[in-house]
């Protein structure tokens, strides 16, 4: 799938969030559109955004849109000099852009690439993470993970080895498997999304299924916009039997 190709569908899942968002995130979006620079900041002129990094603000996106067609969202500005974007590399939550959802009285908030502490640790910084917060009134502080996800674009057809390893190990650090019973990502996304995950445009994944489902992870294949990938594998049903006949 060309540079192209992968901006139509950013492009297409902006306009339907685009009473979501700022005008200055707006703005930025539209340099992305233009020819992945923004414009915006000094330090930031004429940065080229790579495929990679557009494919994954394209399944971020596309997950907050879907997310609003259940709950309302907000789009919360960080008070920074670049809080009205997303990051380009891994960053800290409070200098960059987020939403924020809630549901059932608890405060939620949708992430991209920013970090999560890591007990006596080094951070970690998933593409994307749904963080439940403190409170409605919560600032900008990291959340408690309740699912992972993380966007893979290749250019060859097969999901690789280390792409499961990464998830292993955010699987194990955050216990991703113990949030498999509160039917939460069920509520609120689509099947696609309904469990922390490999969002992945390549076709074909390494065969073993039991890893997975021990880790809390499933894989999505195929993915390259709005209404287009594969459910997960294993699937979510697969992953609350697996819970409740291992324990």
């Amino acid at each position: 799938m060309e540079r192209s190709d992968f901006q139509i569908a950013l492009t297409d899942v902006c306009q339907r969030l685009r009473s979501f968002l700022t005008d200055e995130t707006n703005d930025w979006l539209v340099d992305l559109f233009a020819g992945g620079n923004d414009s915006q900041s000094a330090d930031d002129q004429d940065r080229k955004v790579d495929i990679p990094r557009i494919y994954e603000i394209l399944v971020y996106l596309t997950m907050v849109h879907e997310v609003s067609r259940t709950t309302p969202v907000t789009c919360i500005k960080a008070s920074g000099k670049h809080g009205y974007r997303l990051p380009y590399s891994p960053a800290e939550k409070r200098n960059f852009a987020f939403f924020r959802l809630n549901h059932n009285g608890q405060t939620y908030d949708l992430c991209n690439g920013t970090a999560l502490p890591v007990e006596e640790e080094p951070d970690e910084h998933p593409d994307i993470s749904l963080q439940q917060m403190k409170s409605a009134n919560a600032e900008s502080e990291p959340g408690i993970p309740r699912a992972i996800w993380d966007a893979k674009h290749h250019d060859k057809a097969a999901l690789s080895k280390a792409d499961i390893a990464q998830m292993f190990l955010w699987g194990s650090i955050f216990g991703l498997a113990n949030y498999m019973n509160d039917g939460l990502l069920g509520k609120l996304f689509p099947a696609q999304f309904q469990v922390s995950s490999i969002v992945t445009n390549a076709s074909r994944k390494p065969p073993h299924r039991k890893p997975l489902l021990r880790n809390g992870f499933s894989v999505v294949l195929d993915f390259r916009g709005p209404a287009a990938g594969r459910d997960p594998d294993p699937s979510p049903d697969e992953h609350l039997i697996y819970q409740q006949t291992s324990t």
